[in-house]
């Protein structure tokens, strides 16, 4: 029977490959990271992003923040996919804004938008003419708002890729 004789441990590989994971190199010592944000704060976040967006688009496209006023409701389980309503004033009717083909291309634009920000998807906006006269309706995010000062935007799942 031949025997073979071990070999010896090779240590620089161990040094260069260690069992356990190294600590972040971004991080320098004594720094740590903020915290990441819960998956209710990232949903909060993302709807607040889509209000900024929607009433962004909207006043690039010429519609004062009096004439509408927004309301969102998500999709999906997560919060990355909505569908917009936008009801617009009485007043409204009567501009150059109310044909079916330039609120289709506002429509569209706030979609286009939404999905270049990474995060949003935009399933249908629809516009709805409110009976009332001079609204008066503001387009103040919610106040809930999510407080992303000190939080890390980070999630397990990727957010949506822009293409």
């Amino acid at each position: 029977m031949v025997s073979r004789a071990r070999k010896p441990k090779m240590f620089l590989f161990d040094s260069l490959f260690p069992s356990r994971p190294a600590a972040s190199l971004s991080v320098s010592q004594g720094e740590t990271l903020p915290p990441r944000m819960n998956l209710e704060e990232r949903m909060t976040f993302r709807r607040d992003l889509l209000f900024d967006i929607i009433a962004h688009t909207l006043e690039h496209n010429g519609i004062p923040a009096e004439c509408y006023r927004l309301r969102v409701s998500r999709t999906d389980k997560r919060g990355h996919c909505f569908a917009v309503m936008v009801d617009l004033s009485n007043e409204f009717q009567n501009s150059a804004f109310s044909t079916p083909h330039v609120l289709g291309e506002i429509g569209r634009g706030i979609a286009d938008n939404a999905k270049a920000s990474g995060f949003l998807e935009v399933v249908g906006v629809y516009w709805r003419v409110c009976d009332q006269s001079g609204l008066g309706l503001s387009v103040a995010a919610p106040a809930h708002r999510a407080s992303v000062d000190s939080r890390i935007y980070a999630s397990d799942l990727a957010p949506l890729s822009p293409t």
